[in-house]
């Protein structure tokens, strides 16, 4: 077992489509944090986060799915798993080690898809204070989990479809286009594995006060409660 996932692990980390998955996913993110503060009125990545925290949840999944089932069924056609059988291993300890090495994979791709871009908006525009990093990381760490049951679920359907490609290709339907569906359809959310997840995750509590300057202008200030109720657990 330990060999097989080694023996992936190397393959993979030499395998350019790995590349392009997790550098393209980045590259999108921080096209969107780029296109927020040119656009949207974005000044700081506190912000970003509080208005398209789900944006990110959805995007870096996508990124995940892809390198999970890149590593399971990337090999299915070229009939590697035959060599593998051959040197001596079973059919369930094959499973297994590309399921766990995909789990693994995809949660540090979609880890990364975040953290990255906007730990590098926050070298350009800062991070601000409208939310705190421990609270942020908390829910981070939460939508990894449901992540990783998505992950999995996609790694089952590669192998009942046994090819990686039309899987790849289902996963951005159903991160990108269901979504749009479910928004006139109502209650179709709950339906879609971990979305109704991301949108509790991602939905950050907020209220409204206000100040009065030495002028008698009134300011406005927003305040968001980024913490994690027993409920969203």
């Amino acid at each position: 077992m330990k060999d097989l996932i080694k023996a992936q692990l190397y393959q993979i980390l030499r395998s350019k489509p790995f590349y392009y998955i997790i550098f393209g996913i980045m590259a999108f993110q921080g096209l969107d944090i780029i296109g927020s503060i040119n656009g949207d009125g974005i000044t700081s990545i506190s912000m970003y986060i509080v208005r398209y925290c789900g944006t990110a949840f959805t995007t870096s999944a996508i990124a995940a799915c892809l390198v999970a089932v890149y590593i399971v069924g990337g090999d299915i056609n070229d009939k590697t798993a035959n060599y593998e059988i051959l040197s001596g291993h079973t059919r369930r300890e094959i499973f297994i080690a590309k399921a766990v090495l995909g789990v693994i994979c995809g949660s540090i791709a979609y880890v990364l898809t975040i953290i990255i871009p906007i730990c590098i908006g926050n070298m350009v525009v800062g991070y601000g204070d409208m939310v705190s990093i421990d609270d942020i990381c908390v829910r981070v760490a939460l939508s990894t989990l449901v992540t990783i049951r998505i992950i999995c679920a996609f790694i089952c359907l590669t192998y009942i479809i046994k090819n990686y490609l039309i899987t790849m290709a289902v996963s951005v339907f159903y991160f990108m286009v269901l979504p749009v569906l479910c928004m006139y359809m109502e209650g179709a959310n709950s339906l879609i594995l971990g979305l109704t997840s991301y949108n509790k995750l991602s939905d950050l509590v907020s209220w409204m006060t206000y100040t009065i300057d030495a002028n008698v202008n009134i300011h406005e200030i927003i305040i968001y409660d980024a913490s994690v109720s027993a409920n969203v657990i």
